[in-house]
């Protein structure tokens, strides 16, 4: 573990009990979780990787459109803004023999699983009940994700959050390749309820498996019942995270907005063949396998408002590449540098978890979350019209993008110049400065 750069423990001791930092000193520990919550995030992001694409395409032939979808993430933004609070929140405090977060896993995994099993059967009854089964995934995909990738920040020593990520996505580089490549089009052309079941049954197994995650002794109950304003109170008690929360939410607005409409963009207005633009995008996965853990480096490394700076310049020379956009190379060219870009934005997440105290991450960066998801269903909503009122015309919903973008970077600067402020006046810049 030491060539990786792992440390024994946390940088940041002051306050844990003898048996928090025994757990994070057992380095066959760290590595144990390590490949278990890499394991249960893997067969997470291959499940829907398999089906998403073909339940994309049949709920459009059923006569879905742009601003329907934009319309639905947009609530469901709204809607996590506050869930994401509770969750997490409730998970802080969650006393029980299973863990403070895998049990969520647990009540959530059933009704995400089994809707995106029986998806295919569901086509003829009509679109009105296929959205009411994404409806469902989507509800309980909000309680998965407010609470397990918690367990990312828990079992992890703070200095090496990023790179312990980066491990998961070279593991994913190579699956998903495989899967863009062949997997989808094979299992669609064996069956047309292969790629859900499969999917499916990836999902299941590595939320079994998710359960050998040892979780560390922190016990945090309270007899308080949950308040909107109880993760806030904390997350927004220092001011200036008014100012980094919502750079958090806006810096990163293109890549939100290709990543939401780019497959429609390049089989709907571009008429694009589905198999083929897989497999060309496919190849990004390698190079997401190649710069994941060197980009996980840097960001653990250089945290700050310089990397904020080289991921908006990215997200510019992405918006170029997407206005002149017309052919499958062209979707394999933004696949590379989404791979590259969003990498970086893990940049803006660990300046929140590194001054999170480890009683009460889920507070803070929920708070975090409720400005972003918040931002995100606005986006999603606001794009998803202009589309749709434009006549299926994808470009200027990519400009909107860019300039949201822009006003994130700016964001940043504001909060760097209120971070030097206070370090000037009063010393107290928090761990993880990006000064």
């Amino acid at each position: 573990m030491a060539s990786l750069g792992i440390p024994s423990a946390t940088a940041t001791t002051a306050g844990m009990t003898p048996e928090l930092l025994a757990y994070y000193s057992d380095r066959k520990l760290t590595w144990r979780n390590i490949s278990f919550i890499s394991l249960c995030n893997l067969g997470w992001s291959i499940g829907p990787a398999v089906f998403m694409p073909l339940m994309t395409l049949a709920l459009y032939d059923m006569g879905m459109t742009e601003a329907r979808t934009g319309t639905m993430a947009m609530l469901n933004s709204w809607l996590v803004a506050y869930l994401v609070m509770y969750f997490s929140w409730s998970s802080d405090h969650m006393v029980s023999t299973i863990g403070r977060r895998k049990i969520y896993l647990i009540i959530a995994a059933p009704f995400i699983i089994v809707p995106s099993i029986i998806f295919p059967w569901m086509i003829e009854y009509g679109l009105f009940t296929c959205i009411v089964l994404m409806a469902v995934q989507m509800l309980f995909g909000d309680l998965k994700a407010s609470t397990f990738p918690l367990l990312n920040i828990d079992c992890m020593p703070r200095e090496f959050l990023a790179r312990a990520g980066a491990i998961l996505g070279i593991v994913a580089g190579i699956f998903g390749f495989v899967i863009n490549r062949w997997g989808v089009q094979s299992l669609s052309e064996w069956h047309y309820w292969a790629p859900y079941a499969v999917g499916g049954l990836v999902m299941a197994i590595t939320t079994a498996l998710a359960m050998l995650i040892r979780e560390p002794p922190i016990y945090n109950p309270t007899r308080e019942p949950f308040k909107p304003w109880s993760a806030l109170k904390i997350g927004l008690k220092q001011k200036r995270n008014i100012v980094l929360f919502l750079g958090a939410s806006s810096v990163h607005t293109f890549a939100i907005v290709w990543g939401t409409w780019s497959f429609l963009y390049a089989t709907r207005s571009l008429n694009l063949d589905w198999k083929e633009v897989l497999a060309a995008t496919s190849w990004s996965s390698l190079v997401a396998l190649v710069i994941a853990f060197p980009i996980a480096w840097l960001v653990d490394r250089f945290v700050g408002i310089k990397l904020i700076f080289v991921f908006w310049a990215l997200q510019v020379v992405a918006f170029c590449v997407a206005w002149n956009s017309g052919t499958v190379t062209d979707m394999l060219w933004m696949a590379i540098l989404l791979a590259i870009i969003w990498p970086l934005y893990s940049s803006a997440d660990i300046l929140v978890y590194r001054s999170a105290p480890p009683e009460a991450v889920g507070s803070v960066t929920s708070s975090c979350s409720l400005f972003r998801n918040l931002y995100a269903g606005c986006v999603s909503g606001i794009t998803g019209w202009i589309i749709s009122l434009s006549g299926q015309n994808y470009a200027p919903a990519f400009l909107f993008g860019i300039i949201m973008s822009t006003i994130g970077l700016l964001l940043y600067v504001i909060y760097w110049a209120m971070v030097r402020r206070d370090v000037q006046n009063r010393a107290d810049a928090p761990s993880g400065s990006i000064l």
